[in-house]
């Protein structure tokens, strides 16, 4: 597989790279499956897909009205 090089801000995605290996997961792996989620013409979601989101839904959850200033950006 190539390597894509991607412009994102270093703190924000080390902090997205943290989250995923909590979850048991790789960032390559999310960003790869929400590309595919966006470019794939089924309307119908993976059981996979599914079972994530349900996760996050269930997850908890906290107000934030400044992204920047909260995470420190």
């Amino acid at each position: 597989m190539d390597s894509v090089s991607l412009n994102i801000n270093n703190k924000l995605f080390h902090k997205f790279e943290i989250f995923c290996e909590e979850h048991g997961t790789t960032a390559d792996d999310e960003i790869e499956s929400f590309i595919r989620s966006i470019l794939d013409d089924d309307v119908e979601i993976t059981e996979e897909y599914q079972r994530k989101l349900d996760t996050i839904r269930k997850g908890k959850f906290i107000r934030v009205n400044n992204f920047a200033e909260f995470f420190g950006l």
